[in-house]
């Protein structure tokens, strides 16, 4: 599959990464969340000269469209917002901001929504249904901008020169990892997944394939940035098996074995506020520490922060 924007892009120069929305399940809010913030799973990745991937329209999404409509007041000659939205599957935290991201109910906005093919339903559909008139006043069909749905397949896809590959992951409804490159860059965005076993304890050598998926280590080789799902600690993913979702010790295995640059734990639990993510932060830098890795860059993912890539 090969898509391009209605005004062709010349080859970036700057990548810029921000997180919009950092975690999972439900919004929260209250002073013991103001440092990583309380939007769920949205992140976008823009260039210097006009790309646009988001990746999941949780909360956060809300906030992201305002600032493209802002940014877009100011730029001369602008043709509306074109982008890409890729959805790494469609569980309620993933999608619940769509209805409110602003730049959709203009006219002149495209957007290309891509996204596995993992579930009975359409991504058009999934979306349709969040805004039927028993939970939402307009409808996806009422929407002003142009929307395009895509079904990707395992090939991948060509978006404006980058190159997005996939692979299935650990969890309730099946969620995609992603790979985008672009630019000689490399972004992996992989949440929501668990691990194929729980570690028994955590030995001194890289956990093996029985507990790491192999294939996302494969997905996420060299990359520049892996942002990977740590919602639990090790303790709470003893009790929490099925649920989904990963620690913060084992997205740091995964870098390690893939040969990450940086690593950015992700998809904080609800439950969690500001010191126990600093905690599980604290933690993931002693197991790199641990696996003669004490340089592995980690960043804990906050509501706001700007990465270049």
């Amino acid at each position: 599959m090969q898509l391009s924007r209605r005004q062709p892009l010349a080859t970036p120069t700057r990548l810029q990464l921000r997180f919009w929305g950092t975690r999972g399940s439900i919004p929260v809010s209250g002073l013991s969340y103001v440092r990583y913030g309380g939007n769920t799973s949205c992140v976008s990745l823009t260039s210097d000269t006009g790309h646009l991937f988001i990746f999941d329209c949780g909360s956060g999404a809300r906030e992201l469209g305002q600032y493209l409509l802002e940014t877009a007041k100011g730029a001369p000659g602008k043709q509306g917002i074109d982008g890409y939205i890729i959805l790494s599957h469609t569980h309620w935290d993933h999608i619940q901001g769509f209805p409110f991201f602003a730049p959709v109910f203009q006219p002149g906005n495209r957007f290309n929504i891509l996204g596995w093919s993992n579930c009975s339903q359409t991504l058009a559909s999934v979306l349709a249904g969040q805004m039927e008139k028993i939970y939402f006043p307009v409808s996806l069909d009422a929407l002003a901008s142009e929307l395009n749905f895509y079904a990707l397949q395992f090939n991948g896809a060509e978006l404006d020169g980058a190159k997005l590959t996939g692979r299935l992951l650990k969890h309730p409804l099946p969620s995609t990892a992603y790979r985008l490159e672009l630019a000689g860059k490399v972004l992996v965005y992989a949440t929501d997944h668990e691990p194929h076993a729980l570690p028994q304890g955590l030995p001194p050598a890289p956990l093996g394939d029985d507990v790491i998926d192999p294939k996302l280590v494969q997905l996420a080789a060299g990359a520049d940035i892996l942002i990977h799902d740590a919602q639990y600690s090790l303790a709470e993913l003893a009790e929490k098996v099925g649920w989904g979702h990963n620690a913060g010790e084992i997205a740091v295995d995964t870098a390690i074995r893939a040969g990450v640059k940086h690593l950015v734990l992700f998809h904080h639990d609800p439950a969690h506020d500001d010191r126990k993510i600093a905690t599980i932060l604290q933690a993931a830098h002693w197991r790199a520490e641990a696996l003669g890795h004490p340089n592995l860059r980690i960043t804990a993912a906050s509501d706001g922060m700007a990465l270049d890539l």
